[in-house]
């Protein structure tokens, strides 16, 4: 269970960095 939820935040940071990125450039 732990797997599952680390991967679901990891997913959820990647997409926060990429809508960062994309409002930064």
């Amino acid at each position: 269970m732990l797997g599952t939820a680390g991967l679901q935040a990891r997913k959820t940071i990647d997409l926060m960095t990429l809508c960062t990125r994309s409002r930064l450039f």
